[in-house]
């Protein structure tokens, strides 16, 4: 066996498994960036929720208590008031 030979297959398998394991090594980056890219979606989601679920409720909390200020002094129409610290039965 010619000796020139034996290093061009032996340099041709180390650049081979060289940039096989540089292929895998990306591979394996991109997987895991993935992965963590789903999972701060999937965080996200709920506090984006959370708030916008917060943010609605004090607008309907103003807008009590901006509408039991303008009513008529006793007038609930069967719903809790903002005035009786909404503790008030619903009329049914």
């Amino acid at each position: 066996m010619n000796c020139s030979y034996l290093y061009s297959l032996i340099t041709f398998i180390v650049i081979f498994a060289t940039g096989s394991y540089y292929t895998y090594l990306q591979i394996t980056a991109e997987r895991s960036e993935l992965k963590r890219s789903m999972g701060d979606i999937s965080n996200a989601q709920p506090s984006n929720i959370e708030r916008r679920l917060r943010h609605s409720l004090s607008t309907t909390y103003i807008l009590l208590v901006t509408a039991s200020k303008l009513a008529p002094s006793g007038f609930s129409a069967g719903y809790p008031t903002a005035m009786d610290g909404g503790n008030a039965e619903m009329a049914v």
